[in-house]
């Protein structure tokens, strides 16, 4: 393939097939040039053939082994076209219509920016709060270990609204020192 504007890539490991053909028919329907590789992290021959008929996509490939997500994606990065971006996605998510036009715009204008993700919704609507703060240690135990009724003080909830940046707000560029990989460009 020549060059493209996105080079994505989905790695799966028995994820669901309807989920994963939408991901990819969201990503494929871009106004873009793209090229979509789906990397399967080792599901058995049943699953990858079934995964072939179901989702279209440029490339599929069987990694050999299951040695988890960034395994995946560096062979998603590894035979990925030349491009001017590429696009981690996770095999649930599904793109909204001009939503990654409007990314390699942003990116395009903003070549200081290194790295750049969407606000991210649950399949009802509702926002996910996948931007973080760079954590402490009282940060990850407080989510981790807490019980919910002290989670519920209001001095532990301000600070686990601000790790995950609710004072920033998820509808404006922000600059996130943390940031979700299930949708990266």
């Amino acid at each position: 393939a020549g060059r493209v504007r996105v080079a994505g890539c989905i790695v799966t490991f028995r994820s669901d097939l309807e989920d994963v053909a939408r991901a990819a028919q969201s990503f494929k329907a871009a106004n873009l040039s793209t090229h979509l590789t789906v990397i399967d992290n080792r599901s058995g021959p049943a699953y990858f053939e079934a995964l072939r008929d179901a989702v279209y996509s440029d490339r599929i490939i069987d990694s050999g082994a299951n040695r988890g997500f960034g395994f995946g994606h560096n062979c998603g990065i590894r035979t990925a076209p030349v491009c001017d971006y590429y696009l981690v996605l996770n095999p649930d998510i599904v793109i909204h219509a001009g939503a990654l036009e409007r990314m390699v715009e942003f990116m395009d204008r903003n070549p200081d920016v290194g790295l750049a993700g969407p606000r991210i919704l649950n399949p009802d609507g509702s926002l996910q709060h996948l931007n973080k703060q760079l954590p402490t240690v009282f940060d990850l135990f407080a989510r981790r270990f807490l019980p919910k009724a002290l989670q519920r003080l209001p001095w532990v909830r301000r600070r686990m609204d601000r790790y995950v940046m609710l004072d920033k707000g998820y509808d404006s560029v922000v600059d996130v020192p943390y940031v979700s990989g299930c949708f990266m460009l």
